[in-house]
């Protein structure tokens, strides 16, 4: 599975996690759970990662998506004119959940 981005103006973060199910033969109960990766930032404007394979499988439990975020967050002033000591976060944030059963 490979991630792409083009036109990054400022650094992003990229940030992907797995949901596992887990099984319990004894109760034959099964459990969830996530497993994440966070890279800090991308500082390139145009690039691509690679998840590897060994990250989608998984002998023992089942993989049932990977969620994958790229967000940013940036700190920028206003009028002080208005608004003496004041300041703003601006955040942008995309997201997007693949099933791994997709991905074979």
């Amino acid at each position: 599975m490979r991630i792409k981005w083009t036109n990054l103006l400022t650094p992003h973060q990229l940030k992907f996690n797995k949901f596992i199910e887990k099984p319990k033969p004894a109760d034959n109960i099964t459990s969830n759970a996530y497993g994440g990766v966070t890279i800090d930032s991308l500082k390139t404007k145009h690039g691509e990662y690679k998840i590897p394979k060994s990250y989608l499988m998984d002998s023992e439990n089942t993989i049932k998506n990977v969620s994958i975020t790229l967000n940013r967050e940036q700190t920028g002033l206003v009028n002080l004119n208005m608004l003496p000591n004041s300041s703003i976060v601006f955040s942008h944030t995309i997201y997007k959940t693949v099933m791994v059963d997709l991905l074979h």
